[in-house]
């Protein structure tokens, strides 16, 4: 008997968890998330671990999902993420140190964020 309700008790939590990421768009945000950072030539994970670090409030799978759901193209929605990748590198750094992965990164964030930049003073003139 306690093996069925065991049972029966993970598979609500898998459905659950299921349709909360659905619903939400973590899984988009993992698979947009994961082609940004073949895009970019980051490893998926170091992508991801860095974007998590430089989002605001932790949230990136939904800024990914929300990226995914806006339909912008991967350059686009790269530069989107420039500042957050900026934030990301910085913190990483400061916590472990110079690593060769996240000064490989660096200029590829740096990018992102100029062209960010770009986009919001020519969004201010209009």
């Amino acid at each position: 008997m306690l093996l069925y309700i065991s049972i029966a008790l993970c598979l609500l939590v898998l459905i659950v968890y299921f349709f909360v990421g659905y619903s939400f768009g973590f899984h988009k945000g993992i698979k947009f998330g994961n082609q940004i950072a073949n895009h970019l030539g980051m490893r998926n994970k170091f992508f991801h671990v860095v974007l998590e670090n430089g989002v605001n409030g932790g949230q990136s799978l939904m800024v990914l999902g929300a990226l995914a759901k806006a339909e912008f193209n991967i350059e686009r929605a790269s530069v989107e993420l420039g500042p957050s990748l900026m934030r990301g590198l910085y913190k990483l750094e400061e916590r472990f140190g110079q690593q060769k992965e996240i000064d490989d990164a660096k200029p590829i964030a740096t990018r992102l964020f100029y062209e960010w930049e770009k986009i919001q003073l020519e969004r201010a003139k209009q």
